[in-house]
């Protein structure tokens, strides 16, 4: 059984190492409250209502219990009976965004822009908050604390707690007594408390510098919270069957809550049960030009793997990867890299084993892509998971995060191109800085249909591959030579690594890790309480 996904007694960052490094008065306040995580946890306790904040107030809070868990209750066979299916399989591009759009339009007033109704604006970067959110995504009173954190221009660690849940509806029970949504946990003030209305008035009374909730966001819950749960047919309310893998450390999404797009990412890191940091990035965010520096556009979603080294702002893309990369399907999980100078054929050589097709005008690759397999061998499902990295200079900072991890790298140059096999060398230079040592290598030399244009000799690059002691194959993604043989080259080494460090293992991914167990019966409980 793997360990809890970080309980409320272990604070880590709120922000992510480099390359897409915090601003230094963050990491000063991530490393003071790492030193006093443990004493907070200890003492954090709810605490008291003061007047005028009791659950039965006007503002209809005490559904979160009552109505709220009784109505959910009822919704959810529901919604898993009329929703969408398996969540990792093809969607209709056009129900999922009305749905998701109509969703927004819903909570139109809420959760889309920081607060900035007066000079004394939410500066919540200078106290720098430890928030610990333990929620889900189609709870109408998580919304209202998601809402509220937007405006108030806040991070948080969020911990989805599906129906179903593995790992963090025992750490919500453990934490506070009960399994009841939402949880929050301020680390910096050891504070944990749940009830939705009273969440959103302690952040806005401790981080809204006097400001009071926006009009209607405690109101509203009960007429229109309920509007995204039903558009979405219950999206991000269940765990998926298949999920189960626990990131080794937390993913990060830039997104602000009443957006089309960030919604889709978060159910489905909900329905993984993934664990991340949420930054949220409202309109008005300070931390809008950090967005800029990272993706290169103030464009949410946004998410970071610091795992993989995977990055995108293309929901759809994000998407398949979650559900390829923590899915327990399969037997092996195989992070394989394609590098070399622009040019030379990677993405065709990507396209040609990946699905069987050829495109012959080139688009120049921008960033990373990456691309999925499935294969059976000797009786083992096994998923290859290829990146093709961008050769340009400039993407150079941007592809050295994607070695971490990689169990396999082939190395292509165009046999028409001197330029791109002498610069084998420097690629070679890359591995030797940000990859594993035990990495496999390949070597391939693409477009060999294009004989009578070589002017690299297969000898002259067999002699090189001998030299430094890796395998060497001439291919072309044209004609499909080699192509496969390349890759189950590059995936039998791999693999023979993987099992000589953890043959007692079940479940591979990236690097091996022990299959979740699940348990034999998860305890009933509402939605939003037990």
């Amino acid at each position: 059984m793997l360990p809890l996904a970080r309980p409320v007694h272990h604070h880590p960052r709120l922000c992510p190492t480099a390359p897409w490094s915090s601003p230094p008065h963050a990491r000063g306040a991530r490393l003071r409250s790492r030193a006093r995580a443990l004493t907070l946890a200890a003492r954090a306790r709810p605490p008291r209502a003061e007047a005028g904040e009791a659950e039965t107030d006007a503002g209809g809070t005490g559904a979160t219990t009552t109505s709220g868990g009784s109505v959910l209750s009822f919704l959810c066979p529901l919604l898993k009976l009329l929703g969408g299916g398996d969540p990792s399989q093809e969607r209709n591009d056009i129900v999922e965004a009305a749905t998701s759009s109509l969703s927004s339009l819903a909570r139109l007033p809420w959760g889309s822009s920081v607060s900035t109704n007066n000079e004394n604006n939410v500066n919540p970067t200078a106290s720098a908050p430890t928030l610990q959110l333990y929620e889900f995504e189609a709870c109408p009173f998580c919304r209202r604390v998601r809402e509220a954190m937007t405006e108030l221009d806040l991070s948080a660690e969020v911990y989805p707690c599906p129906k179903g849940s593995l790992r963090h509806r025992d750490v919500v029970k453990k934490i506070g007594g009960k399994e009841q949504f939402p949880l929050l946990v301020d680390g910096s003030n050891g504070v944990t408390m749940y009830e939705s209305g009273d969440i959103v008035k302690y952040l806005f009374r401790q981080y809204g510098e006097g400001k009071s909730p926006s009009f209607g966001l405690l109101e509203s819950t009960i007429l229109t919270g309920w509007v995204p749960t039903l558009l979405r047919a219950g999206r991000g309310m269940t765990l998926w069957n298949k999920a189960g893998v626990v990131p080794e450390d937390k993913l990060e999404l830039f997104s602000f809550e009443n957006n089309t797009y960030a919604r889709i990412v978060r159910e489905a890191l909900c329905e993984l049960e993934v664990p991340y940091i949420l930054q949220n990035v409202g309109e008005g965010s300070s931390k809008m030009d950090l967005l800029q520096k990272i993706s290169g556009s103030k464009k949410v979603p946004y998410l970071i793997d610091p795992n993989t080294g995977f990055q995108s702002g293309d929901h759809k893309k994000i998407l398949s990867y979650l559900f390829q990369q923590y899915s327990t399907s399969g037997d092996y999980l195989f992070k394989l890299l394609l590098i070399g100078d622009s040019s030379v054929g990677k993405s065709c050589f990507l396209l040609r084993f990946a699905d069987d097709s050829y495109v012959d005008s080139y688009i120049s690759t921008i960033g990373v892509d990456f691309k999925i397999r499935t294969i059976e061998m000797d009786g083992k499902t096994i998923k290859l998971q290829i990146w093709d990295t961008a050769g340009q200079e400039r993407f150079r900072t941007i592809t050295s995060s994607y070695y971490r991890g990689a169990h396999g790298i082939i190395i292509v140059y165009d046999i028409t191109d001197m330029e791109s096999f002498n610069n084998v060398k420097e690629w070679m230079s890359e591995i030797d800085k940000y990859a594993n040592d035990s990495v496999c290598k390949l070597l391939v030399g693409n477009k060999c249909d294009l004989a009578e244009s070589r002017v690299v000799e297969t000898a002259v690059a067999q002699a090189y591959a001998d030299e430094i002691g890796i395998p060497f194959l001439e291919t072309s993604a044209k004609d499909s030579i080699n192509v496969e043989e390349a890759f189950l080259a590059i995936k039998s080494g791999s693999q023979a690594a993987l099992e000589r460090k953890a043959s007692n293992l079940v479940q591979m991914k990236g690097q091996p890790i022990q299959q979740q167990q699940q348990q034999q019966q998860p305890q009933k409980s509402s939605c939003c309480s037990s």
